[in-house]
């Protein structure tokens, strides 16, 4: 027998036998199918694509691309008017250092103003743009060594003139670094840049090494024995350096180039042509302008102790207050004794009439005395001392800021002092 469960249909073909799930759907589908039926309007209506799970992944990434693209387009329009501010000519150093803001788009035209061509204003803006890009690590390794080259600068402070019968070493300095480069601002630190430096032709073998790699804390100085500058009248030393990144995301290392420094060991020129004339007017001054000082207790009561010989020691350090000079002083000190007579060896002074920056009148020069082989006193106490100061011409010379020392011999006020033993 047919099984009741086949359908005939109206064909006459049999059409297989349907479990109730699937007459149910059918019947369903038949009901939806009928006019004004609510679910056949919500199948045949268009699905936004902004609601689908693609579609917010979409939106999201072209308002990202409108975003960014609208800031840059912002940026670059911004950069054009900057930089035909700069193409007009005479542009001010705010200006330029605003260059920074405008990050890689400015590298070619800040590079161009470091020309030596260009006014000194407008390459030290230049330059500090430059390292406030470097500061924010726009600029890859080449470009930081091409910014370390250009604005590698070095001064050299000494005579290119000396006389060949000098006595007292020559006293260098030599400031060097990167122009621009400051400890406070958004640009580059000089702690983020580390230094090797020595100095080539000098006829002593400390100097001819490379010193250690350090951060540049400021001017170096050294001297020379003039008795070692043998063979001809010219000289020649030149200084060297090489610096590296610390703490930075490029890790390189640079020679720099050298910068060499030439003077004259003259055999014409006397050591005293540099003695002013005297005159009693400025003798007065001078004197009265040299003081002797004791230091008395520190912050946490401690005295200070200077040893003048084997068994006795001055309470308190001994240095010298300068006031207002009328002629530079270069001379040898000496501490003297009044009772019993006697002199010890105090280093020696030198300061130039005009005012120097950074040493202000007024300050107290500590003074290096030297104690004697054998004992000067016989048994501590109160003793009156004073400081006599005699013109050496050969340390004039040897210093570049003198230019005319003071010939008479300057006497100071007695003072007195506490001896005690060591």
């Amino acid at each position: 027998m047919r099984d009741p469960r086949w359908a005939q249909d109206r064909d006459g073909t049999t059409s297989p036998p349907r479990d109730q799930n699937s007459a149910n759907r059918a019947d369903a589908n038949r009901q939806a199918d009928q006019p004004g039926d609510p679910r056949t309007k919500r199948a045949t209506e268009p699905v936004p694509w902004y609601t689908q799970p693609r579609g917010y992944v979409w939106l999201v990434l072209a308002l990202a691309l409108f975003a960014g693209g609208g800031r840059k387009l912002l940026q670059s329009l911004r950069a054009r008017r900057a930089f035909r501010r700069l193409e007009a000519g005479n542009p001010t150093p705010a200006e330029i250092e605003a260059l920074a803001e405008h990050g890689r788009l400015a590298l070619p035209d800040l590079f161009g103003l470091l020309d030596p061509a260009q006014p000194e204003a407008s390459r030290k803006a230049a330059g500090r743009a430059l390292l406030k890009l470097w500061a924010k690590d726009e600029l890859i390794a080449e470009e930081e060594k091409a910014v370390s080259t250009r604005l590698y600068d070095v001064q050299w402070k000494a005579r290119r003139r000396y006389p060949r019968g000098l006595k007292a070493p020559i006293q260098f300095q030599v400031d060097f670094g990167l122009a621009g480069l400051e400890p406070q601002g958004t640009g580059l630190k000089p702690s983020q840049l580390e230094w090797q430096w020595r100095i080539r032709g000098a006829p002593r073998a400390a100097l001819e090494q490379f010193s250690p790699w350090a951060v540049n804390t400021g001017p170096i100085r050294f001297e020379l024995d003039p008795s070692d500058l043998t063979g001809t009248q010219e000289q020649a030393i030149a200084f060297q350096a090489r610096v590296r990144t610390a703490g930075l995301t490029s890790q390189w290392e640079l020679d720099l180039p050298q910068v060499p420094f030439r003077f004259e060991m003259d055999p014409t020129l006397e050591a005293n042509s540099i003695l002013t004339g005297p005159d009693a007017e400025t003798a007065e001054t001078m004197n009265a302008a040299v003081h002797l000082k004791f230091s008395g207790e520190d912050a946490t009561g401690a005295i200070g102790y200077c040893a003048i010989d084997p068994v006795f020691a001055i309470a308190g350090q001994p240095a010298l207050l300068l006031g207002k000079l009328n002629a530079d002083l270069a001379h040898r000190t000496e501490l003297e004794f009044r009772e019993p007579a006697g002199k010890l060896n105090a280093g020696v002074s030198v300061r130039a009439a005009t005012h120097q920056p950074g040493i202000p009148f007024d300050q107290a020069v500590p003074l290096r005395i030297e104690a004697a082989k054998e004992p000067v006193l016989e048994q501590p106490g109160t003793y009156q001392v004073r400081l006599v100061l005699t013109p050496d011409p050969h340390v004039g010379w040897a210093h570049a800021e003198i230019r005319a020392v003071w010939p008479g011999q300057i006497v100071g006020a007695w003072h007195e002092v506490r001896i005690v033993r060591r």
